[in-house]
This record gives structure tokens, sequence and C-alpha cells, in this order.
């Protein structure tokens, strides 16, 4: 506030610049998996089910799945095109969509007076709000600590996990920097331990491969001294 009263010529200067802000951790770590997520969609009501679906998916952020528009929309590609206006950090992003969100989007009604895709039945308007009845299927299901955001969060370390390159990751979540994409990428004890086994595996294949190849060098200098000379 200081510093943009001092931007508009009010004050002179911040009085309080020198203050150090309190280290407060706020970084959330609610990851859901696939079998908290079934739970989920199956308490949803059949308007959010497929709003839910688009956000595990995709990783989408709630007001790009919400403002969504059929325009936006290639089934054919199943593909969903984000302009930079589109996204929070205003670079355009191209969404790869799964079969069952394609799927879920072509059971969607359209109507004549609206480009949403997503709306509410009782207007045929698009959904502008949503949380009161997320808070009542998160009941419903038991996952009362979860939040909305928290099925991007659970895109990006479900992906990571599942041997997505990270790079890619942050290209398909439309994550900009590395210090913000770290927060959305849970890194547990279960991680560290799978990858020690990858570790393992890899080194006792390269063992392996190695010992192949030296035995089919020998092989081949073998017959090739048995050979009568040409």
């Amino acid at each position: 506030m200081f510093n943009y009263a001092v931007a508009c010529g009010s004050v002179t200067s911040n009085p309080v610049a020198a203050v150090k802000l309190l280290r407060k951790p706020n970084v959330r770590r609610s990851v859901l998996d696939d079998a908290a997520f079934e739970r989920l969609l199956a308490a949803a009501e059949p308007s959010l089910q497929p709003i839910l679906l688009v956000a595990y998916d995709t990783g989408m952020r709630l007001r790009e799945v919400l403002g969504l528009t059929w325009s936006q929309v290639d089934m054919k590609a199943g593909v969903v095109k984000l302009a930079a206006q589109d996204t929070k950090t205003e670079e355009p992003r191209t969404v790869f969509l799964t079969p069952r969100v394609q799927e879920a989007l072509a059971s969607l009604p359209r109507y004549l007076k609206s480009d949403s895709v997503f709306t509410n039945p009782e207007t045929g308007k698009a959904w502008n709000d949503i949380r009161k009845m997320f808070r009542r299927v998160l009941k419903a299901a038991g996952l009362t600590a979860i939040r909305f955001h928290d099925l991007r969060r659970s895109f990006v370390t479900n992906a990571r996990r599942r041997g997505v390159p990270e790079s890619v990751v942050m290209k398909m979540s439309g994550h900009r920097t590395r210090s913000v994409f770290d927060r959305f990428n849970i890194v547990e004890e279960d991680d560290l331990r799978e990858a020690v086994k990858r570790i393992e595996a890899g080194r006792a294949n390269g063992a392996s491969g190695s010992r192949q190849e030296i035995d089919k060098v020998a092989e081949d200098e073998s017959r090739s001294s048995k050979a009568p000379p040409a």
C-alpha cells in the first residue's frame, strides 16, 4: 500500500520499507490420488462432474475452466486453445484433453444464446461461482480439507510421478517459473523411495547389458580366430 502511495506521488517514501516480512509457511501440500478423486467425482452433481474432470485431468485453473467457451474447444483434435488473455500468465497455451474429458464435453448440452461450455442447468448461463456446490461435494465425499485448486496440484504431482518430464508438465500446466511449479510439484518420501528403486533397476539393467555386450564381443573374436584365412 505504501509503495503504491509512493508511485502515485502521495508520499515521498515508504516508512516501513526496512521492516522484514514474517516468514509464514503457506504452501499447501494436498494431493488427490485417483481413488480420492473418484470419490469426489461420485459425490458430485452431474453439472459439476465435467468441471472436476477437466480440472483434474488437465491442470487448468478454476477461472480457465469456468470461462471455457466452445470456440476454444477443438473436439476433433482433442484440444483446448487458450489465448494469452485467457491465462493468468498472459501466455497462450494448448491443452490436450484425455479421452474421458472429451467424452464428458461431448455429452454437454449447448445453448444457442451462450458459447460457454459449463452452464448452470437452471439458468442456461455460465457458472460464475461454484464454491458452495463444491463444499457440499467435499463434505459428502469426506474430503473437507481439499480446495478446488488442489486439483491443479494433483495434476502436476501425479503427472510427474507417472514419469512425465517436469519441463513437459510445466508446459502442460502453464507454469512460467520453476519456483511456482515447485510449490505444486509435491515430493513425498514415497517418491524418493521409488527413485532409489529406479536407480537400482537402471544399474542392474546397465550391468546386465554391459555383460552381454562383453560376451558378444568375446564370442565374435573367438569365431574370427577360428575362421580359415581368406
